[in-house]
């Protein structure tokens, strides 16, 4: 994880992540015996990005009217600590890694008039931990948890950094709240499933 990253939100407690890493198959020295791309990632499978193993707990999907990409929320095993990564297929498959913290509009600079700007001139840039990040976009989009989760409408603005790889997303829900969440880009390929869990107490 970059060291530009917030400390996370929530720890899994470590009598949960012990039985986590207890339940992980092992591994043929051949690698698995069965290759999955990020786009194939299921719920309960073992993955390893930038040498840490994560577990996915969840796969949930955004949709912005007919366009659609995907949320996976990440256990480190090590750590306990949470990381999503989010995947889109455009002309190509993108992807990039986000966490939460204790970031809010005002440790950003920002206010909500100060979006609503954003919205009406489609353009701006606000500067944060020494860096400027520009807009690039923002709209009404809707959130699913995991497979069978309730839709749930918010509204997005996303920003990317002027000169470096950093990005910067705000989310407004339905009760007002604001969401930060920083995050990067990263290569889809560096993304290697391990294995499949199975469900075990």
């Amino acid at each position: 994880m970059p060291s530009t990253y917030t400390e996370p939100d929530y720890i899994l407690p470590l009598r949960e992540q012990l039985r986590l890493v207890r339940n992980m198959p092992v591994i043929a020295p051949g690698g698995p015996k069965t290759n999955k791309n990020l786009t194939a990632l299921a719920k309960g499978d073992y993955i390893r990005l930038n040498g840490i193993v994560y577990l996915l707990e969840e796969k949930s999907e955004y949709r912005e009217g007919r366009w659609k990409w995907h949320e996976l929320h990440l256990l480190d095993l090590v750590t306990g600590s949470q990381l999503f990564l989010e995947y889109e297929q455009d002309d190509r498959l993108e992807a990039a890694v986000w966490t939460t913290g204790d970031l809010d509009l005002s440790k950003l600079g920002l206010s909500a008039k100060k979006l609503d700007a954003f919205d009406d001139d489609e353009e701006g840039s606000f500067v944060f931990d020494n860096a400027t990040f520009v807009y690039e976009e923002s709209d009404k989009a809707i959130w699913k948890k995991g497979a069978d989760g309730e839709e749930i409408p918010f509204y997005y603005w996303d920003f990317s950094e002027k000169k470096g790889k950093r990005l910067i997303s705000v989310e407004k829900w339905d009760d007002g709240s604001f969401d930060v969440s920083t995050g990067m880009d990263i290569d889809p390929r560096s993304v290697v499933y391990l294995a499949t869990g199975t469900a075990k107490d």
